[in-house]
Parts: structure tokens; sequence; C-alpha cells
């Protein structure tokens, strides 16, 4: 057993026992948790067993551990080091790291050099290899969602105004999202869709999060092209982050009493927020719209797919009882202002319906 396995089954230990008077100690004290700390940078070169061991305990016995305060996990779980977590989906393993020494020595490279090559290490054809990795990536998945999708358990706030205030509840999300883009979620391989998943699932936890992540990471990418791949896959991604969000879970933790029929000033909080959400501006006048109205058949069809997806969330608002009227026909306003007129849609799903898997609504008025 080598010396570092050794000192992280020691710093573990602290974790194992699940004392939540001793986790907080270790969590408290600097010197102990920036040791921890410097042990992230290394997991992508361990053993699996080692990984694995690591990313259950910290998930067992402090992510899940409500007698442990949320500013004691966030002091482990910076930016910084769940960054190093987040690398193993490219994990290496103990071969990688001896690859890379071998290739350093034939090139003469020095040892601080940034890896950027070290994707050659991921042998397809190790298939032990390849199985462990499957799993760290299962495991590692497993992490960031309990850490990035629960506001009890995990490292994230929920904003009861969901974006609206102005005033970001959840700057460590924000940030890690951003740095995920590395990954491009919305491609079609094992690590982004990895990172895809991760991403959908804290959104729909943290909507106050959308805006921030929508400008940062997808505006840039997601005005409609003619027929091009790097286009639709974005659209695709788009669709998945609406589709995973819960208008029944947001209306009901909109206001402190869950009550939808407020008096006037809570009902524009209401109407600000589903619209801020379901007819964000920026979806509609950069994507939607000009998707839907181009020339070019596959990409007005992938315009009406996502109209729909933000369709259907609409109507789940719209036929709640509980909603008052005067948020309804706002909530309708706003739409109208933002959609091409109706008839434009329904010409081009009909136009794809003879070619495509798309099947034309029977039960929703448009």
């Amino acid at each position: 057993m080598s010396i570092r396995k050794f000192h992280v089954e020691f710093l573990l230990a602290f974790f194992v026992s699940g004392n939540s008077s001793v986790i907080k100690d270790f969590l408290e004290k600097a010197s102990t948790r920036h040791h921890m700390a410097t042990l992230f940078p290394g997991l992508i070169y361990d053993g699996y067993d080692v990984v694995q061991l690591t990313l259950a305990t910290i998930n067992e016995k402090l992510v899940n551990n409500l007698a442990v305060s949320k500013t004691s996990k966030m002091k482990l779980f910076s930016v910084h080091n769940l960054k190093h977590i987040l690398a193993l989906f490219g994990w290496k393993g103990p071969k990688g790291l001896l690859q890379i020494n071998n290739d350093r020595k034939k090139r003469k490279k020095p040892e601080t050099e940034d890896l950027q090559e070290l994707d050659i290490c991921l042998d397809e054809n190790d298939v032990d290899y390849q199985a462990e990795l499957e799993s760290i990536r299962q495991i590692t998945k497993s992490f960031f969602i309990s850490v990035l999708t629960s506001a009890k358990k995990g490292v994230v706030f929920f904003d009861p105004t969901f974006g609206t205030s102005g005033n970001n509840q959840n700057h460590l999300l924000q940030n890690l999202l951003q740095s995920m883009t590395v990954h491009k979620p919305w491609e079609e391989n094992p690590i982004s869709s990895y990172v895809c998943e991760i991403a959908v699932s804290s959104l729909a936890a943290c909507p106050d999060q959308l805006r921030p992540y929508f400008n940062k990471a997808l505006q840039p990418l997601w005005t409609p092209k003619d027929d091009s791949d790097p286009w639709r896959l974005v659209a695709t991604f788009l669709k998945k982050i609406y589709t995973a969000q819960d208008p029944l879970y947001i209306m009901t933790n909109m206001t402190p009493s869950g009550s939808l029929t407020a008096d006037d000033k809570n009902a524009k909080l209401i109407s600000t927020i589903l619209v801020h959400i379901f007819c964000n501006e920026k979806v509609f006048r950069e994507v939607v719209d000009p998707a839907i109205t181009s020339a070019v058949k596959n990409v007005s069809i992938e315009g009406v797919e996502l109209f729909d997806v933000l369709l259907e969330k609409i109507e789940v608002i719209l036929l709640n009882d509980m909603l008052l009227q005067n948020v309804k026909k706002q909530i309708l306003l706003r739409l109208g202002e933002k959609i091409v007129p109706i008839q434009v849609i329904v010409d081009v799903w009909k136009g794809a319906v003879s070619y495509t898997h798309l099947t034309l609504p029977t039960n929703r008025e448009v």
C-alpha cells in the first residue's frame, strides 16, 4: 500500500465515524481543511479503490450529513476544489501518471507544464480500465447531483425570487456551471453527457441560475444557423433544460405560504417570476422566433419543438386553478408579445409531419 493511500485513509477516518462534532472541528480548522483539499488534485491519478473510497465517504458522511452546516461544507467545497473532483470524469489512474511521466522524459518537458495532453492516456482497449472509469464517472456524477441540487444538504441556496431580485444567491453554482462549459455539455460524448445531466439537474433545482447560465454559456452559441450540427446540439440541450423545469415546484415556492391567491403586490411578483423563466425574452427573440421562421426546414422544426416544450410548461401554469386570473392573463399577454404568429408555427409543424416523428397536438389549444 502506498504512502498516499495511507494518507487518504487517515484523513477520511475523521469522516468515516460520522461524528458531526469531529467533522465540524475538522472543517473549521484551516490547517486540516487545507490538508484535505490538497488530496483532491491527485485523485485523477489515484487507483480506483482510493477514488471510490474518497467520493463515497465525503458524499455519505459529509454532504448527506444534515448535522454539518452548509457553511462548513462550503469551506471545503470551493469552486477550486470542486474543479479537481470534476476532473475525475477524465480519470487516468496510476497508469496514466506513469505514461505522462515517461512521455515527459522522452520529450524533456518540465513537470510544471500544463497537461493538456492527458487525453492520450485513455485506453479504449483496456477493458478493466474502461469499467473502472465508467464506475468513477457514475460516482462523480452522484456526488455532484448531491452537492448541487439540494438546498438542504448541498452547497446551493434557495432563492425565493427565482433570480428576479438582481441578487445572486448562488455564486458557487454559477461559477462551477461556467467552468463545466469546457466539457461542452450539449455535445454527444461520454463526459459531455454526464456534465449535461449535472447542469440540467442543477438548473432545475436552482432556476435562479437560468439567466446567468444562458448569458454566459449558451447565448454565444444559440443563434440559429443553417442546418448546423453544433447549433442543433445546443438547441437540444436547451430543450433538456426546459423539460426539467418544474412549474409546480416554482409556483408553490414563490410565496412564503405557498399560496397563489395573493394580493396585487404578490400577484405581480408571481407573474414576473413565471414570465422570467418560461417566457424569457432572449430565448424567444434570439432562438425560438428566428428558428421557427428559418428557411431551413430542420432549423424551423427545432424551433417549433423548443416552443412546444415551453408551451407545455406554460399550459401547466395556466391550468392551475389556484393561480389568479390576472396573472394568467399577464403571462398570455407577454407570450403573445414574444412569439411569431401562431399560423406560422402551425404551417411549419404541418409541413414537418410528413417526414419526421412529429405529431400535431390534439389535446392542446394553441
